[in-house]
């Protein structure tokens, strides 16, 4: 992924949508009438989903 011409290395980089220009595999992504997007993730039992975990 490409943010203004320049590869992303780090997780977590923060864009304008705005300002900024967002490729991937050199196709501009675009997030159309600024609708958010909400992605759903299942998770299964037995894992934990947390930084630190009391149990351990």
């Amino acid at each position: 992924m490409k943010v203004n011409g320049k590869t992303i290395y780090e997780l977590g980089t923060k864009i304008d949508p705005e300002k900024d220009t967002v490729t991937f595999k050199d196709k501009v992504i675009k997030n159309i009438d600024n609708e958010k997007v909400y992605i759903l993730l299942n998770k299964p039992i037995g894992y934990v989903t947390t930084a630190k975990d009391q149990f351990r």
